[in-house]
């Protein structure tokens, strides 16, 4: 998955990664993950969990995990977009010579095979000049992300970065760093063979009952004990006797006292407003 920002990185890893940010730059802006809740790391994932757990805003993650890749095929809105784009008509695209013949070897065909060379032949022209913020860079970006909408399978993320037309290394000179295959940026792939909506949208909803069973429970378990506690204070009042008492308890004085300061309070406070509305006789000169 894309998060928010990744079509753009910074411009210090563009110089070393010139086609870092080509992944999520064609994928749909509606894939793509904020900075606060994304799976990008452990740490991350972690916080994201406990966060949909709490219910903050489960329902988009949910949505967005459970993107599923549209339908490959020429249309009309393509068509034009390529004529525009390339100055080249989609049947003069001869996939044998685009990468070599690299997307017949692949297996590409029908609707697949003419969304995938568009697509890379796009990025190869993208790639003479990457420059995210120039129009006609952005043009052949928004021409591949037409031709494979909403989000990239993951055999043509893994394919196109094997064509050296995307980029998804890990920076710096850590264990991780390195040059990686790139990842679809769709929602759940069992095991390479379909993607499924529902099987994201079953997880997180059975994950937000149980989690939330759970602090449910936890914040019970809480008022219980100090429930507890307060009943075990109040036990020991009304255990205690009254000292040079045989009978009489501590809980008993303290309610008799309580009651008598409460109707002394209101007495007094009545016989101040009482005297208050008395007229004084005026005084003679």
């Amino acid at each position: 998955m894309c998060v928010d920002g990744d079509n753009e990185p910074p411009g210090d890893l563009l110089e070393q990664y010139p086609l870092l940010g080509v992944r999520c730059a064609i994928t749909s802006d509606g894939a793509w993950l904020e900075p606060h809740g994304h799976f990008q790391g452990v740490g991350v994932a972690l916080l994201t969990l406990c966060r949909v757990a709490t219910s903050d805003a489960w329902g988009d993650i949910m949505n967005m995990v459970s993107l599923v890749p549209s339908d490959r095929g020429l249309s009309s809105e393509l068509e034009e977009l390529t004529l525009a784009t390339l100055s080249m008509k989609v049947e003069d695209l001869n996939p044998e010579r685009i990468l070599d013949g690299a997307l017949i070897e692949a297996g590409y065909e029908g609707g697949n095979l003419v969304g995938m060379k568009i697509a890379a032949q796009a990025l190869m022209k993208f790639k003479e000049n990457p420059d995210y913020g120039d129009d006609t860079a952005a043009s052949y970006l928004q021409l591949a992300s037409v031709a494979l909408p909403d989000c990239l399978r993951e055999d043509e993320a893994n394919f196109l970065s094997e064509q050296n037309l995307m980029d998804c290394s890990n920076p710096g000179a850590g264990f991780s760093a390195g040059v990686k295959l790139c990842p679809g940026t769709c929602g759940f792939n069992f095991a390479g063979l379909f993607y499924s909506t529902m099987v994201s949208k079953i997880y997180f909803m059975i994950f937000v009952c149980i989690s939330s069973f759970v602090l449910l429970q936890l914040v019970i378990a809480v008022l219980m004990e100090q429930l507890q506690n307060a009943s075990g204070e109040d036990a020991a009042l009304y255990e205690t006797k009254c000292p040079g008492c045989d009978t009489l308890k501590q809980a008993t004085i303290t309610r008799i006292y309580r009651r008598f300061h409460f109707n002394a309070r209101r007495k007094l406070l009545l016989q101040r407003r009482k005297d208050q509305d008395v007229p004084h006789p005026a005084r003679s000169s």
